[in-house]
């Protein structure tokens, strides 16, 4: 009897981002039988197509049997067999001479990152990627059958005692984002939930007073809502620190005497990107990477105690 002795852990979002990692494969399954002793599963990708019949599954261990089918039978039996499905990216790449195949889910189930391994014992002993975080093997919740009936975004969150530190970090990420592109940023208390309108010092053109504009029914949700929180913006000090700081962080090159003399000179913050702009890809890229966890570290400051 075929065996599958495998491992699962949650993903570090942040970490895994900065990971080299090859072109993704979508995947589409879904499944004609889900219990908890049998499952039968209908695999769709860009190149290949299964139908696996896996058992119940003893710590790591369970029976794994799958066959290719011709696509068009796949696509039949996902489309008319299948009542519910899972649709992911997965990566497949080598660390310590071992496989790891990352699962980053969409739809219903995006914001989840899974990581598996196939070992050959189940005492077996590797090394542990970075970006790995907590043991799920057992956890029924994670696996994909029950993702499909039950998604990830459909989770109840656990609010009680929630600190900044433990927001989710794509949350973070988005308010990042969004506060870089000039917005004013709300986060619902227990929900998550982001709201986002047009800050009025950076879009002075916007008509605040028409009552059809595209922002009022946001405006409406968020204004005097007590289940809102706005996140401040930071001072032009604070941006000028962090600039002070990547460029201090160089190691002695061209980059640095310039950078340090655009902030010491006139117009510090239109030099400094200037010089950003001219600059090799590397430091483009690694001054991105120390602004934006510099941002989230700002934004964490701001909610800490609050939600």
């Amino acid at each position: 009897m075929p065996l599958e002795i495998e491992r699962k852990y949650l993903v570090n979002e942040e970490k895994w981002l900065s990971v080299a990692k090859p072109e993704g494969i979508h995947y589409s399954q879904g499944y004609i039988l889900n219990d908890p002793q049998k499952t039968v599963r209908v695999r769709v990708t860009d190149k290949k197509c299964f139908i696996t019949i896996k058992g119940a599954t003893t710590g790591a261990t369970r029976a794994e049997y799958e066959y290719a089918i011709p696509r068009k039978d796949a696509e039949e039996l996902l489309n008319n067999f299948c009542a519910a499905k899972v649709e992911k990216m997965r990566y497949s790449l080598i660390f310590k001479n071992k496989l790891w195949e990352v699962d980053e889910f969409l739809g219903k189930n995006e914001g989840l990152i899974i990581a598996e391994i196939e070992l050959k014992e189940e005492d077996e002993i590797f090394v542990a990627p970075s970006w790995m975080e907590k043991e799920i093997t057992g956890d029924a919740r994670y696996y994909n059958a029950n993702l499909a009936q039950n998604p990830y975004q459909n989770w109840k969150p656990d609010t009680s005692g929630v600190s900044s530190g433990k927001l989710p970090w794509k949350i973070l990420n988005d308010i990042s984002d969004l506060m870089e592109a000039g917005m004013n940023c709300y986060l619902h208390k227990t929900t998550f939930e982001v709201v986002s309108v047009p800050d009025e010092n950076r879009f002075p053109q916007t008509d605040w007073e028409d009552e059809d504009r595209q922002w009022k029914e946001e405006m409406d949700k968020v204004f005097g809502n007590p289940d809102y929180m706005e996140i401040g913006k930071m001072e032009s000090s604070d941006s000028f620190e962090i600039m002070e700081d990547f460029a201090m962080s160089l190691p002695e090159s061209a980059t640095k005497i310039h950078l340090m003399t655009a902030l010491e000179g006139h117009k510090p913050f239109r030099n400094f990107n200037h010089q950003i702009h001219n600059a090799e890809k590397t430091e483009k890229e690694q001054w991105f990477r120390f602004r934006r966890e510099r941002d989230i570290e700002w934004i964490k400051e701001q909610l800490e105690g609050r939600v």
